[in-house]
């Protein structure tokens, strides 16, 4: 019977094809039945080593020498990182050379790799799909701002003669094709591919750690470095639409065009990363100055910066944002010069704010500016409201601060939605219970 044919064969006798055969030779690694047991142990070219089929369970697997096929190889040359058996150091081919015992050589690379596999469950993977989270609201803020793109072209075309209705159908084509190159970019299909390869490639990684086949071990090739480099997540913007007023000697040129040098810096998921930003950074160091004052607990400190933001947005949601002061704050990032004592001058802050300035100037006119983008939206972005002190703590919308537990204690940053009742942009946090 050809061996290969059928799993099953690997429980038949080697010599007489019985089934289920109770005995194993360790050092030929065939099955035998007790009839053939006997005649294979005459050939006395090798010591065979014949034990109950039970006692495998517990006998680890050494692989074969590739130059002695009837030695198992039990020792490790360090020089030529091989596995060895007892005959190729009788017969000289490794002078000088160091050895090692393969099982031990085995346990610190499953040691190794057990450590590897740690850093590629807990920091790789997550990474992965932590993109792969924000691809659907990326898509969604895509079409929801092409949807807001084409309202205005169509409001302005409707302001023509027909004979702009293929400028109109043009460039609303033309931003389709905009917004399908983004979502291309996305690389939706490629990250969720490569999750499901890391999660396929840690499920064989924990079989291989219970294996107890320590040449399948030995041969194992780490495609931890294949996974190692994850790529950024994939900022989507869109351009705006520029109006003109309408010249029928011009029409093409009076009706409008995308502009190629879009404020990138003033995009929803642009503010939302400057929003996150300023939390990790600006916030950061406010937190350290007044906490270290002595004038201030955590607790407190925390309202007085989450206070300081809210002003922000009440400071500069009651009036429009006008022409000048959008150019302002537009030359400022620019420019990378941002005065908060300068912003502070534009809109109404309360005393607290304006008194915290004089200590964290950077985290006031970071929030300003932030702010002052926020509300240059129509709608502008929203900021969401606090959960109530015990509530249940929702980790869809919040991020614990810095321990864990089920109801709110108190909020330490809120979060963004592209406008009131929108889509979440960038997560709150909350001190859990």
């Amino acid at each position: 019977m050809d061996q290969s044919d059928s799993a099953q064969d690997l429980l038949r006798c080697r010599l007489c094809d019985a089934p289920v055969p109770p005995l194993w030779c360790h050092l030929c690694n065939v099955y035998l039945c007790k009839s053939c047991a006997g005649e294979h142990m005459l050939d006395t070219s090798t010591q065979h080593e014949v034990i109950p089929v039970e006692q495998t369970m517990s006998k680890p697997f050494y692989p074969t020498c590739k130059k002695h096929l009837r030695k198992k190889c039990e020792l490790y040359c360090k020089q030529c990182t091989n596995p060895i058996c007892v005959q190729c150091i009788s017969s000289q081919e490794h002078p000088g050379h160091e050895f090692m015992d393969l099982s031990e050589v085995v346990n610190r690379k499953k040691e190794k790799l057990k450590k590897s596999l740690q850093g590629l469950v807990s920091t790789t993977l997550p990474k992965y799909k932590e993109i792969a989270s924000k691809i659907p609201n990326q898509k969604s803020y895509l079409r929801q701002t092409s949807d807001g793109l084409k309202t205005a072209i169509d409001d302005h075309g409707q302001k023509l003669h027909k004979k702009v209705d293929t400028i109109v159908n043009k460039l609303k084509s033309e931003v389709d094709q905009k917004v399908e190159n983004q979502v291309l970019s996305l690389q939706e299909e490629e990250i969720n591919q490569k999750i499901s390869s890391i999660e396929e490639y840690i499920y064989n990684q924990k079989e291989l750690q219970a294996s107890r086949d320590l040449g399948l071990i030995i041969e194992h090739k780490s495609r931890h470095e294949e996974f190692k480099n994850v790529p950024s997540s994939h900022d989507v913007t869109l351009p705006t639409f520029c109006a003109y007023e309408i010249n029928t000697d011009q029409l093409l040129a009076q009706f409008g065009s995308f502009s190629d040098e879009t404020r990138s810096s003033i995009r929803p998921y642009k503010i939302a990363q400057k929003y996150g930003e300023l939390y990790d950074n600006e916030w950061t160091d406010a937190f350290e100055t007044l906490t270290s004052s002595g004038r201030y607990t955590e607790e407190q400190s925390i309202q007085i910066l989450l206070e300081c933001m809210q002003g922000g947005i009440c400071g500069t949601r009651p009036q429009s944002v006008s022409p000048q002061a959008e150019e302002m704050l537009y030359q400022m990032i620019k420019s990378q010069k941002m005065s908060g004592v300068a912003l502070m001058t534009m809109f109404q802050m309360t005393d607290k704010c304006k008194a915290v300035l004089k200590k964290v100037q950077q985290y006031t006119a970071k929030c300003l500016e932030v702010c002052l983008l926020m509300n240059m939206w129509d709608p502008p972005l929203a900021i969401g409201s606090s959960p109530a002190k015990r509530s249940v703590f929702d980790s869809t919308i919040y991020k614990e601060f810095w321990k864990r537990g089920n109801t709110v204690d108190f909020v330490v940053w809120l979060p963004l939605y592209m406008h009131k009742n929108g889509s979440l942009l960038h997560k709150g946090v909350v001190q859990p219970l």
